[in-house]
């Protein structure tokens, strides 16, 4: 299928799944610390549960339906972490992280295979390009990318410090 097809498909996803019951999808946050708490314990040790809290409600506000649109990158933010497809296809192909296969859309949805991918993708940016990262860049580039640092990206932070606060951290 055509990306463009696919993008199209992606937005009536997300114009359906967004006029649905307002908590259909919504997680609680105990859901979500035991979904992080299960990820870190079985597969990424080194990735700090609640750095993962944190990015479910900035990311998707705990929507595990959460789908956006990212029509500039020819893919989408999926699920609770609203990790790009790509992304996921990439760290299932190429990184190693196999546990679930390789992800489609509709894997992305489910709770613990999204928490997995976000988890894997902090994972693999603790140490971008062999050198370890600091929470602030981690967090600034798991929303624009590795070393992103703009406008966006550091109004991105300032969520997720404010987050990390309101979680107890």
């Amino acid at each position: 299928m055509e990306t463009a097809a696919i993008l199209t498909l992606l937005a009536v996803l997300a114009a359906v799944l967004s006029t649905t019951s307002a908590g259909a999808g919504r997680l609680s946050r105990e859901r979500v610390r035991e979904l992080a708490e299960q990820v870190v314990a079985r597969d990424f040790p080194v990735v700090d549960p609640l750095m993962l809290r944190a990015m479910a409600e900035i990311e998707s506000s705990r929507n595990r339906l959460a789908v956006r649109v990212e029509p500039h990158l020819g893919d989408a933010s999926i699920g609770l972490m609203q990790t790009l497809l790509g992304t996921a296809q990439w760290l299932a192909r190429d990184m190693g992280a196999r546990r679930f296969g390789d992800p489609s859309m509709e894997d992305l949805l489910r709770p613990e295979v999204s928490m997995y991918f976000g988890a894997a993708y902090v994972n693999w940016l603790l140490t971008w390009r062999g050198r370890a990262r600091d929470e602030d860049w981690i967090v600034m580039s798991y929303n624009g990318g590795p070393g992103a640092d703009n406008r966006q990206t550091r109004r991105h932070l300032a969520r997720y410090k404010a987050a990390k606060i309101e979680l107890g951290g």
